[in-house]
């Protein structure tokens, strides 16, 4: 694949981690990553974006849809979080055909490209969503020597099926790093979208906000979302609405929802 650097915009220079980063004993996500725009020493903060569907690299897009590119996206995010918390853009792997976002190593067995549903094979305790990311992560804090001590999980649109599953089948050893998660316009083809319930591993702490917009809540073909939106409930969660029902509504999301504590 190939990977270029986007130089407009935020301040910060973009730098993509070459290669890729591994997780799992011998799986591997490529990422990009934009580093802090103010040193944070040894002890680093850290975004984790986990993208949707349509966005892959730039270069292997079809140029009336670069717009959503993961470099674009991952920039406007890098631009909104703080001058002392770096950002980590961990790209899916994608079908060949349509760029339908397909988190194999999170999710487990071959799942679809299509729904990205969760594996009902996965049994109980089954934590190797939260295994795969804390490999990841120890992976990216060898390649740049600082341990990250504050973490906060950023999932977008199908995206957020990752998220689901790190909440649904937990790890305390990653939960205790995480301070903060937005489900940003979430959205799946089959439930679930949200978990069912948060877990007491995710520490008191840690806030989970709902971010979502009509072109998800109110899809009459998938009542669903809507009814798991309404069903989550727990004192350190909040929601927010905001308009909106096209593609550039869902992705202009990510420019405008809120994101004071990151």
């Amino acid at each position: 694949y190939s990977f270029c650097t986007l130089l407009v915009g935020t301040g910060r220079m973009p730098r993509v981690v070459q290669g890729s980063l591994q997780g799992l004993k011998g799986r591997y996500n490529h990422t990009l990553y934009y580093p802090a725009r103010a040193g944070g020493g040894e002890a680093g903060k850290l975004a984790v974006l986990f993208p949707g569907d349509v966005s892959d690299m730039e270069a292997d897009m079809p140029e009336n849809m670069r717009q959503y590119s993961l470099e674009r996206i991952g920039e406007q995010v890098a631009g909104r979080v703080c001058d002392d918390v770096s950002l980590l853009v961990v790209r899916a792997a994608v079908a060949p055909k349509g760029h339908f976002a397909h988190y194999t190593h999170f999710l487990g067995g071959m799942g679809h490209f299509m729904h990205n549903r969760m594996e009902p094979e996965c049994p109980e305790g089954d934590t190797r969503a939260c295994d795969h990311l804390l490999g990841l992560l120890d992976s990216l804090s060898a390649k740049e020597c600082v341990t990250y001590s504050q973490i906060t999980l950023l999932g977008f649109s199908k995206g957020c099926s990752v998220l689901t599953r790190l909440l649904t089948h937990p790890n305390p050893s990653l939960w205790a790093a995480i301070s903060s998660v937005h489900f940003i316009d979430a959205g799946m083809n089959q439930p679930p979208v949200y978990p069912p319930s948060i877990p007491p591993e995710v520490p008191s702490h840690c806030t989970i906000t709902l971010h979502a917009t009509p072109r998800q809540l109110a899809d009459p073909s998938r009542p669903w979302i809507h009814e798991e939106w309404e069903a989550l409930r727990h004192p350190s969660l909040s929601k927010h609405r905001y308009p909106g029902t096209t593609l550039d509504d869902h992705f202009s999301l990510l420019a405008t929802f809120k994101l004071q504590e990151v």
